[in-house]
């Protein structure tokens, strides 16, 4: 609720940035968003995953080398981590569909990228440059809004390099017990998103960091389902919903006024 409340004290951020990351010089920023609400239909394409193979170290705390059920287990969180970004992709519309709450009224529904736009996307955030102008292409053909998600980074380290097992690991995403049978990862993804309008106009763009731990309590798709949350809840601070960012409204209000 508290971080709801910060979204009408963003509305000069709105209006202070719009289009900037499409006119203003210097490096791609990593987020542009415009004061521009989006309604209806929103089709959610297949999630583009580009990121290097997961590599997890054959090490322990000691130095000794792992036995054969630990380089067993990390076998099996090694190839659970690199199910993420699917998952993650799974779980992003609906975890968006809660954070924005009622203030939002669209629908996320299944969609395809259109011929050739998918390569663009990818080339564009292998280059690191061009990737607005990939984007405006994933609309075509489609019957409203379009929500393209994308990792291009993943990284898995075993927690069991860090401490004896029963040690309390202090992690960037908290306090993690090590345990030689849960097998506890780290893992952090670069994870990013674009709302795109039916227009091709590239309404909200977001991309960041996020941390999780897999276990063999922590599935991952619980693990995705915390990315995808972590996500949402940051994207919705500048989804535009206000009311007054619609066509018109600041003209009724202006005429309202004595």
């Amino acid at each position: 609720m508290a971080r709801r409340s910060l979204i009408p004290a963003l509305l000069a951020a709105f209006l202070g940035v719009q289009g900037c990351a499409a006119r203003c010089e210097g490096p791609v920023q990593p987020w542009r968003f415009e004061a521009r609400t989006t309604h209806g239909v929103v089709r959610v394409l297949p999630v583009i995953v580009d990121h290097a193979p997961v590599d997890v170290s054959d090490d322990d705390y000691l130095g000794a080398g792992l036995t054969w059920l630990g380089e067993w287990l990390r076998s099996e969180r090694e190839a659970e981590a690199a199910r993420i970004p699917h998952a993650l992709g799974r779980a992003l519309p609906g975890a968006l569909s809660a954070s924005l709450g009622p203030a939002w009224d669209g629908a996320f529904l299944n969609g395809r990228f259109p011929t050739g736009a998918r390569t663009g996307v990818k080339r564009a955030l292998l280059a690191g440059d061009g990737l607005d102008d990939a984007l405006e292409a994933v609309v075509r053909g489609q019957d409203g809004s379009v929500l393209v998600t994308w990792v291009t980074g993943l990284k898995a380290h075993a927690l069991t390099d860090d401490g004896f097992p029963g040690d309390v690991l202090d992690t960037s995403v908290g306090p993690v017990v090590v345990d030689q049978v849960e097998q506890p990862f780290l893992v952090e993804a670069v994870v990013g998103m674009a709302l795109v309008a039916p227009d091709g106009e590239v309404v909200l763009r977001y991309t960041d960091v996020f941390g999780t731990v897999l276990s063999a309590r922590r599935a991952p798709e619980v693990a995705a389902r915390e990315l995808a949350q972590g996500l949402a809840d940051e994207v919705a601070l500048v989804w535009a919903t206000d009311p007054r960012l619609e066509p018109g409204a600041a003209s009724d209000q202006v005429a309202l006024l004595p």
